[in-house]
């Protein structure tokens, strides 16, 4: 089992605690589009092993470490959460840009960004934090403005938010964890509890 390493200016290390070998990527240069750094700040496995990174210069990575290939998404923002809902289907939080989902199969990347002028669109901020799907298989997202539930039908979305009037919402619009527990309750973190 190798361990891997995000660094501030050196890409990716991956460190075998048996052999001590170490081997370092280096995430610039021209095998991927030109982006501008080599920093490793979020990091997220899929099951077929492929690993997304984001760097500090907002360049979402895809990176297999079996071919050794880096490539660069056609992102608009920085990675924060991953989601795999299936093997054709992966979803992409980003910082700021809004929520992304990936169909492999049908090579198709589907933008969910806020728009002011459209009712059921992902909350304001466009700052995705966490990807859940509960065990009825809801699909929510966490924002630092609100906490919003996937409608797939439409592909609209529905938003909880805090209000002070009423005593069972969020304690706060910042939502970060999400967790289901075995009575299928579900468990939200926010800036305030």
């Amino acid at each position: 089992r190798k361990i891997w390493i995000g660094t501030l200016t050196e890409g990716l290390t991956r460190y075998d605690p048996i052999s001590k070998k170490i081997d370092r990527y280096k995430l610039h240069g021209t095998n991927f589009n030109n982006a501008n750094d080599s920093t490793a700040w979020w990091a997220f496995t899929s099951s077929e092993g492929e690993m997304w990174i984001s760097n500090f210069g907002a360049h979402m990575l895809r990176f297999d470490p079996f071919l050794q290939n880096i490539s660069q998404d056609s992102s608009k923002g920085s990675l924060q959460s991953f989601f795999q809902e299936s093997d054709s289907i992966e979803w992409i939080g980003t910082d700021g840009k809004g929520l992304a989902r990936l169909d492999k199969k049908n090579n198709t990347l589907r933008w969910f960004v806020h728009d002011p002028k459209k009712s059921g669109t992902i909350s304001s901020s466009n700052n995705v934090f966490t990807i859940y799907k509960d065990k009825e298989n809801r699909l929510w997202v966490a924002t630092d403005s609100g906490l919003n539930l996937f409608h797939p039908g439409k592909e609209t979305f529905s938003h909880y938010l805090y209000d002070p009037r009423i005593k069972t919402s969020i304690s706060n619009n910042f939502v970060l964890p999400i967790y289901e527990d075995e009575k299928n309750d579900l468990w939200i973190g926010t800036a305030l509890g």
